[in-house]
């Protein structure tokens, strides 16, 4: 290919070439009020895909009894992972089951999935120390 035709294809290239700024916009100087993508035109585009979805569960580091009750909320219909004790979130995103607990430090994985792929992780370490 000659350089007149490697030329025209990078000329063509660079004319199809769709170009984006990010504009930021502050409530002060050191408070981000908003941040939007623009594209050459003008127009605002969407935020770009996240790949996380809600994952809100507490969890205490410290308990005295062997079973762990754990509660949360995430997506509805997220399929819901306690290290490998699976549940469904409810319609209204709720989810709670049951962990066996072994003496001493036990790390505590939780996952959520949904339909679409998204996921969220939480881990936790909790001590499970008997009352004597």
């Amino acid at each position: 290919m000659g350089k007149l035709a490697v030329f025209g294809l990078l000329l063509l290239f660079v004319i199809l070439a769709v170009y984006s700024i990010k504009v930021s916009t502050y409530q002060s100087k050191n408070t981000l009020q908003d941040t939007r993508t623009i594209n050459e035109t003008g127009n605002q585009l969407p935020p770009p895909p996240t790949s996380e979805i809600l994952l809100d569960v507490v969890i205490p580091e410290k308990v005295s009894v062997p079973i762990l009750a754990i509660s949360g909320s995430t997506t509805p219909g997220a399929d819901v992972f306690v290290n490998e004790t699976e549940t469904i979130a409810g319609l209204d995103g709720r989810f709670s089951l049951t962990y066996q607990l072994d003496e001493g430090e036990n790390t505590v994985i939780i996952v959520a999935n949904d339909e679409n792929g998204l996921f969220a992780e939480k881990e936790v370490t909790v001590t499970y120390t008997p009352v004597q």
